[in-house]
């Protein structure tokens, strides 16, 4: 417990345990495995969705299936913006009301996130701002950032999305593929309290792989993770 905050630390952490709830150890297994999986694809999504949009009408419009070409094309004719800019604006704008709506009053919040989103986008659209596609792209990607229980890592999404913007401006697919292992290997690097931040998968710890991407049934998990190296093997007195 740390003075001035009104959260407690546990450490140490890996990479994967932000992706877990305490609802995964209350619900049927089959039930919290799906829901720990959504987390993930959301997450892909929150932080890939808009560059690779960006990288695709500005570098690889010839991969986008012709009738989808036409629907873009249409949107985009009277637009002043690239779509690198366009994505920026509206990300920027987006993330004005999201910090706004989390200072202001709790019932005064949730009508400024409401109206403020449907507003600007609404008012973006027939200003000429920003494309239709855009707008759609940009909900479910930020829909999909809140499926991530722990807050401090939907902010992290926001500075990966936009370092994933900047490379696909410039390089393309091929720069948010040189983003992702520069990420992947400074993720690999860290460390909690002397433990890997990415077991146990690098290192390896296949038993632990359990309770990973999806969460076993809780009669398969009678002992502790080993990648943290736990003092008590078990997590529960066994039974003589």
């Amino acid at each position: 417990m740390v003075d001035d905050t009104p959260f407690v630390l546990i450490a140490p952490i890996t990479f994967f345990h932000l992706f877990q709830s305490p609802e995964d150890y209350i619900n049927r297994w089959p039930v919290a495995s799906f829901l720990r999986v959504i987390r993930y694809i959301s997450f892909f999504l929150s932080v890939t969705l808009i560059p690779f949009y960006v990288a695709l009408t500005t570098h690889h419009y010839q991969m986008i299936p012709l009738q989808i070409l036409f629907v873009i094309v249409e949107s985009r004719s009277k637009l002043p913006f690239t779509p690198f800019w366009e994505a920026i604006v509206m990300l920027s704008i987006l993330e004005i009301i999201k910090e706004a709506s989390l200072r202001m009053p709790t019932k005064s919040s949730q009508t400024l996130g409401v109206i403020g989103g449907i507003v600007i986008g609404q008012a973006a659209v027939e200003a000429g701002f920003a494309s239709k596609v855009l707008i759609v792209l940009v909900c479910i990607s930020t829909i999909s950032s809140f499926l991530v229980p722990n807050y401090l890592m939907t902010k992290a999404n926001t500075i990966i999305q936009f370092g994933f913007l900047l490379l696909s401006s410039f390089f393309g697919v091929f720069g948010i593929a040189m983003g992702a292992v520069a990420i992947l290997a400074h993720l690999n690097g860290l460390t909690s309290l002397k433990q890997p931040y990415f077991s146990p998968i690098a290192p390896f710890y296949w038993k632990d792989w359990i309770d990973l991407f999806i969460r076993g049934p809780l009669i398969k998990m009678k002992a502790r993770p080993e990648h943290l190296h736990p003092l008590q093997k078990w997590r529960y007195k066994r039974r003589m």
